[in-house]
C-alpha cells in the first residue's frame, strides 16, 4: 500500500513539472516522461564515441585531461570523416588514415601507440629526449630518432603511389638546416621527407620520388603536412592552411620505414620536439583544415605551445 501511495504521489509531482525533455521509451509502471531508458543515461553521461572508447581501452594511467583531450580529439575526427573505421581490425582509421601517432601524452609506451590499431608501434633509435604532454626531442646529429615501423610499400594500406599524405607537429623553432622532420632512406629514388627551412628559407619536401620540391617557408615550428594527390600533384600545408605545391612526378611507393627526426640512414637529424605525426592517403585542403583543427585543440588541452 505504501509503495503505491508513493507511486502515485510521484506521477502527480511529474506531471507537475512536466516531462523530461529529449526523453527514451517510458519505464513500465510510471508515466511518460517519468525517465529516461537506462541506455540514454548512460551515454549522456559517459558522451563521447565508440573509437574513442576502443583507444582508451589501449591505454592507462592518462589523467582526467589526457583522456577528455583523446576522446575530442578522436570523435571529432569521426565527425569530421577522418577517422571512418572502427581503431580495431584491419583498416582501423577507415580509407584516409594509416596511422595517427600523438607522443604529446603521459608516457613513452602511451606515446608509441598507433591510433589506427596494434600495427605501426613506433620504436626509438638512441634515446630521444621524452617531455609529458610534449613529445619527444630529436638530435641534430641523427642518433636520436623515431622509427614509425610503417612502410608504405608493404603496410597494405590507404597510402598509395599516387595518393599520399605525411605529418608532423614540431614544437621547436630557430633556424633550420638539412634537418628532416619526416624521412627514410634518401639513396633511393621514392624516399619521403618533409625539412622545415632547409637551409635556404624554403621547406622542402618529397613522397614517393627523388626531386626535392620547395616552396618559401618563414618558420619551422608547427604542424606541417605533406600530400600527394596525383602523379604530378602535391601540396604542402603549414597549420591547416595551405603552404605551396610542387609538381614532381611519383616514381615508386616508399619501400623504407618513415623516421620521425632524421632518416634510415642514421643522418640529416633534426633537432626537433616533435608532438604528433600521420600518414595515410591524399587528404583534401578541408581535411588537412580540419587535422590540423583538431591537433590544435587536443595540443591546447595538454599545454603544447
Amino acid at each position: 500500500m505504501r509503495i503505491l501511495k508513493l507511486s502515485i504521489l510521484l506521477a502527480v509531482w511529474l506531471g507537475a513539472v512536466g516531462p523530461v525533455s529529449g526523453q527514451m521509451s517510458p519505464i513500465p509502471g510510471f508515466p511518460p516522461g517519468a525517465f529516461q531508458s537506462r541506455a540514454a543515461l548512460d551515454a549522456g553521461s559517459a558522451g563521447g564515441c565508440s573509437q574513442a572508447t576502443t583507444f582508451l581501452a589501449r591505454t592507462s594511467g592518462l589523467s582526467g585531461t589526457e583522456t577528455t583531450a583523446y576522446t575530442n580529439l578522436i570523435c571529432g575526427l569521426v565527425t569530421d570523416g577522418i577517422i571512418t573505421g572502427t581503431l580495431s581490425g584491419a583498416a582501423a582509421c577507415g580509407t584516409k588514415l594509416d596511422a595517427l601517432w600523438i607522443f604529446a601524452t603521459n608516457t613513452t609506451t602511451t606515446a608509441n601507440l598507433n591510433l589506427c590499431g596494434t600495427s605501426a608501434t613506433v620504436t626509438i633509435n638512441g634515446a630521444p629526449t621524452f617531455s609529458t604532454d610534449l613529445g619527444y626531442t630529436t638530435d641534430a646529429a641523427g642518433n636520436n630518432t623515431l622509427n614509425s615501423n610503417f612502410t608504405a610499400s608493404t603496410a597494405g594500406g590507404n597510402m598509395a603511389l599516387n595518393s599520399a599524405h605525411v605529418s608532423a607537429w614540431n614544437i621547436t623553432g630557430g633556424a633550420g638546416s638539412s634537418d628532416r622532420l619526416i624521412g627514410n632512406n634518401v639513396a633511393t629514388s621514392n624516399r619521403v621527407t618533409l625539412r622545415p627551412l632547409d637551409g635556404t628559407s624554403n621547406t622542402g619536401f618529397t613522397i614517393n620520388n627523388n626531386t626535392q620540391d620547395a616552396v618559401a617557408g618563414s618558420v619551422r615550428n608547427g604542424h606541417f603536412l605533406s600530400n600527394r594527390s596525383g602523379a604530378s600533384a602535391l601540396q604542402i600545408y603549414l597549420n591547416g592552411a595551405s603552404l605551396g605545391t610542387g609538381s614532381s612526378a611519383s616514381v615508386a611507393l616508399t619501400d623504407q620505414a618513415l623516421q620521425f627526426g632524421g632518416d634510415s640512414t642514421g643522418g640529416n637529424g633534426c633537432a626537433c620536439q616533435i608532438a604528433s605525426a600521420s600518414a595515410g592517403a591524399s587528404l583534401s585542403s578541408t581535411d588537412a583544415a580540419n587535422l590540423y583543427s583538431r591537433l590544435r585543440t587536443y595540443m591546447t588541452a595538454v599545454g603544447v605551445p
